[in-house]
């Protein structure tokens, strides 16, 4: 191997494919200098807390993500997942905001889960809208359609709230039959 020397040959080692490769790679052996973790881990391990609900400790894993990557869409959106589980709605809210701001694509489930967020605030009309924007991105979306219509029975729109049910049904979503007993109750009619 040629050695090269003086300042042009310190230049030439430092661009080397391999110099290059061990610095951005995390494998340059200096010391004191380790790898930033890995965001994925921090998500898997805030799930693993999460399904045992272990919200704080999730929530925790998931703000060491976005500390890594501010710009983690998925880890706003499953931090704001947890807040709501937790009953902090507007922490939720406030996730699934950065999420959306940052996702250009724009993530039919977030509007649909920040609309949850909203409607067990009691604010029906700002839920129907993000319910409305889950539907315009993925028209597909049956839980949307039965979340929509579960507001729509909750302001006493009880025709509205018929429709999306039968459109949730004819996407093959299971909508529960506690609710829809409680909708043949209030709007006094079978579907």
């Amino acid at each position: 191997m040629k050695t090269v020397k003086g300042r042009n040959g310190f230049l030439a080692a430092i661009l080397s494919p391999l110099f290059v490769l061990m610095v951005f790679m995390g494998t340059w052996p200096l010391s004191g200098c380790q790898t930033a973790p890995d965001v994925t881990s921090y998500c898997d391990q805030a799930r693993a807390y999460e399904s045992e609900g272990q919200y704080f400790e999730a929530i925790s894993e998931y703000t060491k993500a976005i500390e890594i990557n501010p710009r983690s869409t998925e880890a706003y959106f499953h931090r704001g997942n947890v807040y709501q589980r937790w009953g902090q709605f507007d922490h939720a809210i406030s996730d699934y905001n950065k999420a959306i701001e940052i996702d250009s694509i724009k993530n039919s489930e977030v509007y649909n889960n920040r609309g949850n967020a909203f409607q067990r605030k009691g604010h029906y009309d700002r839920a129907i809208s993000d319910y409305n924007k889950a539907i315009e991105i993925d028209p597909k979306n049956a839980r949307a359609y039965s979340n929509r219509g579960v507001a729509h029975h909750l302001k006493g729109e009880y025709d509205e709230a018929w429709k999306d049910v039968h459109k949730a049904q004819s996407l093959g979503f299971q909508v529960p039959e506690e609710f829809l007993k409680e909708l043949q109750k209030a709007s006094g009619r079978e579907g």
